[in-house]
């Protein structure tokens, strides 16, 4: 799945999780 086929709220949540540290 490539990053432009996920949704406003799923880029979202990895870009704060990579923020934050964490990996999915």
């Amino acid at each position: 799945m490539s990053y432009t086929e996920l949704s406003v709220e799923e880029r979202a949540t990895i870009q704060i999780s990579h923020a934050q540290g964490f990996s999915l």
